[in-house]
């Protein structure tokens, strides 16, 4: 790819390394969801699942937290911290069954 930071710089690229990654699809989509969600309608029962969907695929908690921050600027302030207490709630779940 050429830099420095082996990153790709065209679509194409990206769509190569996801290729030879399925991990990282999954994780993404994941990710993707949360801010999918998050940013419409605040609906407490999908949030959660996505939450243990992200989980599941390997999204780390360092993942989510940060994806929650995007979505944060984009649906506001208050509808953002709602999602990391929705978030907190999850994990915990997750946590407690040994999932994380």
């Amino acid at each position: 790819m050429g830099n420095h930071l082996d990153t790709p710089r065209t679509g194409v690229e990206a769509a190569q390394l996801d290729q030879h990654c399925p991990a990282r699809i999954a994780r993404e989509r994941s990710r993707g969801h949360i801010r999918y969600v998050n940013n419409g309608m605040m609906r407490i029962g999908a949030l959660m699942h996505s939450f243990s969907g992200a989980v599941n695929n390997g999204a780390s908690v360092l993942e989510i937290r940060e994806t929650l921050l995007q979505t944060a600027l984009y649906s506001g302030i208050p509808t953002g911290m709602a999602s990391f207490r929705v978030a907190e709630a999850a994990l915990a779940k997750l946590e407690k069954e040994d999932k994380i």
